[in-house]
């Protein structure tokens, strides 16, 4: 099937279809040559082959039963021809993690002779209770600890100091749903508190 994207946010709308029906021939040619995906664990595949690659795989065992379903929160037009949309999208009858997931997925999309085609996708879940702690202090903007201060990544000495976060437990089930080790659980988690 030879698809026609006739307008921006219509590429969220064939991406779930296709998704849906888990033609990955069809999820394919919504993307450009060299188009760019980074999924919601953070795996970054850099052609349309190895978008479809990785997405043939998942279908054919996780999400062999899904059925994603949301809606285009946001189009801008960043230039005549390119465009950003914001997909709010909820997946169900996943068989890891938790069978069912929210997110957000952000498209790039470009007027090619086709039509619209993804240049840039980036997927993220959205995680249930986390919230940004408020500002504390709203009259000058400035924080109170050093484990506070936006800054915080640039010192090494300040950073040792600062409690880590705990890796949250749906973040393991992803990791461990795609076969990565405890040892790669642990050195990624490492990175992402630092």
């Amino acid at each position: 099937m030879r698809l026609e994207i006739s307008k921006p946010e219509d590429a969220a709308a064939a991406f779930a279809d296709a998704w849906n029906r888990h033609d990955m021939d069809d999820f394919a040619v919504l993307f450009s040559e060299d188009a760019n995906f980074v999924n919601v664990v953070g795996m970054w595949w850099k052609n349309r082959a190895e978008i479809e690659a990785a997405h043939r795989a998942t279908h054919g065992a996780m999400f062999r039963d899904s059925r994603l379903e949301g809606i285009v929160s946001s189009v801008v037009e960043l230039s005549p021809g390119l465009a950003s949309l914001h997909y709010r999208w909820t997946l169900t009858g996943a068989s890891a993690p938790d069978g069912s997931r929210e997110g957000i997925l952000l498209l790039v999309v470009k007027k090619e002779q086709s039509g619209w085609r993804i240049k840039v996708a980036q997927n993220t879940d959205i995680v249930p209770g986390a919230i940004a702690p408020p500002p504390t202090r709203r009259d000058s903007g400035q924080a109170r600890t050093a484990c506070e201060a936006p800054n915080i990544r640039s010192d090494a000495r300040r950073r040792s100091s600062c409690p880590r976060l705990p890796l949250s437990s749906r973040r393991r089930r992803a990791w461990a749903s795609i076969g990565k080790t405890a040892s790669e659980q642990a050195r990624q988690a490492q990175r992402w508190q630092r």
